[in-house]
């Protein structure tokens, strides 16, 4: 059977169903990350005051010890100062997306116990997330590309239109088929 369409025919059908193909794969990766599809077998991991010993608490900060940014939903349970006087929450501050504890009084502790647990995830939701990322860093890569690529198929479509123009001329008798009539 022939293609009546030819190259430009090919070159549409092949982008279009390059498009439909991530849009289909970003749809199932963002639906196995939002739906919390994978988060049912991560296990909840605790870190005990005598498992992190020798933290400090002061204005710049401590970063927990087991802390990952893979992992999720890390929370300060107690934390103690040396001599087992509880510090209230009142007085620190948690990131939980950075895992850096700082202090929030002008009280200055050098060696705290601190209890926490967090989520750790797992292989497969390290999978989707590193998937997901790569996705979304590519997609920001072409779209910084985007006015680039449509001046180039704004010229392109220019030219055509041109190129048409100048056959329908000759078609129908505007233009001359270039010899001189003199």
């Amino acid at each position: 059977m022939e293609n009546k369409n030819g190259l430009t025919g090919s070159i549409i059908a092949g982008v279009g169903a390059l498009i439909l193909v991530v849009i289909i794969t970003l749809v199932v990766i963002s639906t196995m990350t939002n739906a919390n599809l994978l988060q049912s077998t991560a296990t909840t991991t605790t870190v005990g005051q005598s498992d992190e010993t020798g933290a400090w608490l002061n204005q710049s900060g401590y970063t927990l010890a087991e802390f990952n940014s893979s992992f999720r939903s890390y929370s300060i349970v107690s934390l103690y100062n040396a001599t087992g006087i509880a510090i209230p929450s009142t007085n620190y501050t948690f990131n939980s997306v950075t895992g850096v504890l700082q202090n929030k009084s002008d009280e200055r502790w050098g060696d705290v116990n601190v209890s926490y647990t967090y989520i750790k995830t797992t292989n497969y939701e390290d999978s989707v997330t590193t998937a997901n990322n790569g996705f979304m860093s590519g997609i920001n890569n072409v779209s910084g590309k985007i006015p680039t690529i449509l001046i180039i198929v704004a010229i392109v479509l220019l030219l055509g239109v041109l190129v048409l123009l100048v056959r329908y001329a000759r078609e129908t008798g505007f233009v001359g088929s270039g010899g001189s009539s003199l």
